[in-house]
């Protein structure tokens, strides 16, 4: 049974959304938000809006096995052949066809933590403890080390003339692609970033941030200027650390330790829906090719509900779940065609699953990336 249910924040009046669902065709006309809200009911109770059936489980197509270590996160290269797995010390590249190992980069720099590919798929960009290494993956070979952070790199956002990079730093940095310079565009003290992300207009950065082991403080989301790093809003917080930042469409999305995710409005500066009845903390987001369906993967210390979601941010149908790993999922990442979704966990595995049963069978797609200025 699905646990995915909402309850609404404060603020709902400013938001419209101009498709109304199939699923509500026969209904009573409602509020968009008040169909949402009502979508998310009957996911509380293990019913999609459209059926009496609870949501589909995610197939699993192929999982990777075989790490030294926890597996923290995933990224699929920009033509979708190879999948990288970053870990500790090491960033693995596989075949992401038949799983098979192709090469291993020693990074040397702790966990892992962020990947992000260029977008000619030629270098592989890996966050780690207190700098930023690119990687020619041709040649398997480092061929610069990005040095200013003093933490280790949790988010990067990459885009053809800028890469952007959060830390636990506390810090939002800026860099330049050819002299490897950077800028510091937003500093918060002493609160780590956990995750940043950007519209895809690029005209705004999102930033979670939040000290995971401060269990009484809040956790903010707060929208940016992508240049000059000046504060544009600051949305409802987290109760607990925010962990992850996803825009789709005119709505942000947030997940926090809190075991609570938040829909924000992102021109009408407001905090939408929430979700008060997941099991776990919500460590990552992907959204799939349509830019509104959300994949949400969730999980904690402790070793049940590790579980993935795939539902729609419009109308809050539950499209896929599963409860795909003995421990705690780090990290997703889904395909250029958009058939594959992969997640990576604390168990030392990276799991693959089917999404052609949401998705349909399409043609591979260019991946969109954000036009930061």
């Amino acid at each position: 049974m699905s646990r995915f249910a909402y309850g609404m924040a404060v603020a709902v009046t400013a938001v419209v959304v101009s498709a109304v669902p199939a699923a509500f065709a026969q209904e009573q006309e409602l509020p968009p938000l008040e169909k949402l809200q009502k979508a998310f009911e009957r996911a509380k109770e293990g019913l999609n809006p459209s059926s009496t059936e609870g949501p589909p489980q995610l197939k699993e197509v192929a999982r990777i096995t075989g790490l030294d270590d926890w597996a923290v996160a995933v990224a699929f290269s920009p033509d979708g052949k190879q999948l990288a797995v970053g870990s500790y010390d090491e960033v693995r590249l596989y075949d992401s066809s038949s799983q098979e190992l192709l090469k291993t980069l020693k990074t040397r720099k702790g966990y892992a933590r962020s990947l992000a590919w260029t977008p000619d798929g030629t270098r592989l960009i890996v966050g780690e403890y207190q700098s930023i290494s690119i990687w020619d993956t041709a040649r398997g070979k480092r061929v610069k080390r990005l040095r200013g952070h003093r933490g280790y790199v949790t988010a990067l956002v990459v885009s053809d003339d800028a890469l952007v990079s959060g830390s636990l730093d506390g810090t939002v940095r800026r860099w330049n692609w050819g002299d490897g310079e950077n800028s510091v565009i937003a500093d918060f003290g002493d609160i780590p970033v956990q995750d940043v992300a950007a519209s895809l207009d690029g005209t705004l950065l999102a930033v979670a941030i939040g000290d995971e082991t401060a269990v009484t403080e809040p956790g903010p989301i707060v929208l940016l200027d992508p240049v000059a790093g000046e504060e544009q809003h600051r949305f409802e917080p987290h109760l607990k650390a925010a962990l992850a930042v996803e825009f789709a469409g005119e709505r942000l999305i947030s997940g926090g330790e809190d075991e609570i995710i938040l829909i924000h409005d992102v021109p009408g500066r407001q905090t939408i829906a929430k979700n008060s009845e997941h099991s776990r903390p919500i460590n990552d987001f992907v959204v799939l090719q349509d830019g509104v369906t959300i994949a949400s993967a969730s999980g904690g210390r402790a070793v049940k509900k590790n579980e993935i979601f795939v539902w729609s941010s419009l109308d809050g149908e539950v499209s896929g779940m599963v409860e795909g790993h003995a421990k705690k999922i780090t990290s997703l990442a889904i395909s250029p065609d958009g058939r594959t979704l992969a997640s990576g966990s604390v168990d030392k595995t990276v799991a693959l699953w089917d999404l052609v049963p949401i998705v349909g069978p399409r043609p591979p797609v260019e991946a969109k990336r954000p036009d930061m200025p």
